[in-house]
């Protein structure tokens, strides 16, 4: 099977991800829904999984 050669800013873009944590960069779970992202990651056994959206292009979020 091959690999997504993309990046992952452009393979994520204006989808939210799913990570067992702040400091995880594993993807779990990405999809345009945040709570089936959320339910899909929580299927892998993460309670707790932190849900972010990847804006498209130039823009960013402020936390």
């Amino acid at each position: 099977m091959q690999k997504d050669k993309k990046p992952a800013r452009s393979r994520y873009e204006g989808k939210y991800v799913a990570t067992a944590s702040f400091n995880d960069r594993k993807v779990l779970a990405c999809g345009r829904d945040p709570v089936a992202v959320r339910a899909r990651a929580q299927g892998k056994g993460i309670a707790s999984p932190v849900i972010t959206y990847v804006p498209r292009g130039d823009a960013f979020n402020i936390f």
